[in-house]
């Protein structure tokens, strides 16, 4: 290609489209000699033929050649000195070719982030240390049995599409309707997902079988390791998963009454180093021992008697807000500071206000 003064012109004015200014910067590397013929002795004795040229200089270089270009060229006769000002023009064209192809290049888009507030997610683990059943209250109103020896682990609160259940043990689940929310228990390899219903799972560790009954509604019933296609139980159908063999069998039970609480279960509050425990009280005394606990008052406003609690927390770890806010979330309570007292209120009692 043959570059002419022109197009030479419209590539330091940054004019020439992206191909006429690949092509002219590709020529003024392999010819150099063009640049030196567009400035005058005065201009290249300002530079350091030695060094790469800083950019107010560049552009003071840049201001030259296109006054050349623009008018007529360097009437002053002087030998080529390619060997001293190679480097000097070789450097200049690298600095306007890469800003040329910056100016060329098709515009991309800048994403916007957004900043989210991060959800806090708090795993749940409760054991049943007594010798009752312990209920479990969770935070979309569903009721977990929870039987002696047994323990449940769950994320508070739930996420938006699941709600999931690890469960060790034996537990009975009374399960609140939410369409947009299936509800699954985890127990071993066997998955068992109710959209509202009553169902049991057996699952000890020790034993040779898991075991999912199904008291009212439907359940779809998996095995995450695909050992057998996903059964679907309806009332009074149980379903045994051999954990050895891999095989399952279907066969209906006897129904018998259930007592959806025990008539006496007594409590406690355990401490064990920083761990506090609370199993089977009624919230009032709950509130009371924190009160006590962390030298905070706390006020309740309402009847909290029939309200239960069992749980663990972390006195070195857990600050008195993160404990009453999950108790609050678990048993659908506001919490709220007045001064330097909590004031605990029924969501139920607020609303009606």
């Amino acid at each position: 290609m043959h570059s002419t003064d022109e197009l030479i012109r419209k590539y330091f004015n940054r004019q020439c489209t992206a191909e006429e200014a690949e092509l002219v910067y590709r020529h003024l590397q392999q010819h150099p000699e063009i640049v030196e013929r567009l400035l005058s002795e005065q201009d290249w004795k300002q530079f350091d033929g030695g060094k790469h040229p800083n950019p107010h200089k560049s552009a003071q270089m840049l201001d030259a050649i296109l006054s050349q270009i623009d008018h007529q060229p360097v009437t002053e006769k002087r030998p080529l000195r390619l060997w001293r000002y190679a480097g000097v023009a070789a450097s200049l064209i690298l600095i306007t070719g890469l800003a040329i192809f910056q100016l060329t290049r098709p515009e991309q888009v800048s994403k916007q982030y957004v900043w989210v507030p991060a959800r806090i997610v708090n795993w749940q683990n409760t054991t049943n240390h007594g010798n009752g059943i312990q209920h479990i209250l969770l935070d979309d109103g569903s009721d977990v049995a929870l039987y002696p020896g047994s323990s449940v682990k769950y994320k508070l609160p739930f996420k938006d599409s699941t709600r999931d259940i690890y469960l060790t043990g034996l537990a009975r689940f009374k399960v609140a309707k939410d369409k947009k929310r299936p509800f699954t228990v985890f127990s071993g390899e066997v998955a068992t997902t109710a959209l509202g219903t009553v169902f049991t799972i057996t699952a000890w560790p020790a034993d040779q079988t898991t075991k999912v009954k199904l008291h009212s509604g439907k359940v779809r019933v998996i095995n995450t390791h695909n050992k057998f296609k996903p059964q679907y139980l309806l009332p009074g159908k149980q379903l045994v998963f051999n954990k050895y063999t891999g095989s399952i069998s279907l066969k209906r039970f006897d129904e018998k009454p259930v007592i959806s609480k025990p008539s006496e279960v007594k409590g406690a509050v355990k401490i064990s180093g920083d761990t506090l425990r609370f199993m089977n009280q009624p919230l009032p005394s709950v509130f009371n021992k924190l009160q006590e606990l962390y030298g905070t008052a706390i006020t309740i406003e309402g009847d909290l008697k029939k309200y239960r609690f069992t749980g663990d927390f972390n006195m070195a770890s857990d600050s008195l807000p993160s404990v009453l806010s999950t108790i609050g979330t678990l048993n659908q309570l506001s919490i709220s500071k007045a001064d330097s007292a909590y004031i605990i209120t029924p969501l139920n009692r607020k609303k009606k206000k």
